[in-house]
């Protein structure tokens, strides 16, 4: 999931940065707020105002004054809320317990950023979807539910088992060759795995005889 910039302004603090684990609701960065408390004060100033005025118009009877008052008071209302939401959205959290994949704001403070401009991409860590590239050659072979054997270039010494799930019929080039896509599932979770790890799988087709195999 991308976190993106919800409104102009400027970089205030960056307390996580890529590959950090998250936890949901944890603030992983902030925009500058100073503006929006300042508004916020204004307006809760003119809302004191307004309730003066209107406890005097209300001890004088003055039903047409005690409209226009009441009326300027829910505008301000809508104001204050429409800024207290702002300052909530100012702060950048994580939705969920997982990593932050992309995004380092700490070389970027007080740097402006647009509206949608995004910031920060969180994977989840509870489940993963493996994705394997085979080439074009051995695709028929390949079926739904069968086993494979996994090792990542980061952790060679680690074997995954994974079962493979779906084959996408659409072959795309790779490194000058065509491959297609099939996506796995791993058989177990390790807390080892990153997002975007790469490595070699081999999936277990079955078994034919030489003759068969050489031809």
């Amino acid at each position: 999931q991308v976190l993106v910039a919800p409104q102009a302004g400027y970089i205030k603090s960056a307390s996580a940065r890529a590959g950090d684990k998250v936890v949901e609701g944890q603030v992983i960065a902030s925009l500058e707020d100073r503006d929006l408390i300042i508004e916020r004060e204004k307006w809760v100033g003119e809302l004191g105002k307004l309730d003066t005025s209107l406890a005097r118009a209300l001890s004088s009877r003055d039903r047409s004054e005690l409209g226009m008052l009441q009326a300027k008071k829910s505008q301000v209302d809508a104001e204050l809320a429409l800024i207290d939401q702002k300052l909530v959205r100012s702060q950048l959290t994580a939705p969920f317990d997982g990593v932050l994949v992309s995004g380092d704001l700490n070389q970027a403070l007080g740097a402006p950023v647009e509206v949608g401009q995004v910031l920060f991409e969180v994977a989840s860590m509870e489940s993963y979807r493996l994705v394997l590239d085979i080439n074009e050659h051995d695709v028929a072979g390949v079926k739904p539910g069968q086993q494979g054997v996994l090792r990542f270039s980061a952790i060679p010494g680690n074997r995954h088992k994974f079962k493979t799930n779906n084959i996408v019929p659409v072959a795309l080039t790779k490194d000058r060759k065509s491959v297609f896509s099939v996506e796995a599932e791993l058989d177990e979770m390790s807390d080892k795995l990153r997002p975007g790890m790469r490595g070699v799988a081999k999936i277990r087709v079955g078994s034919e005889p030489l003759i068969w195999i050489w031809t």
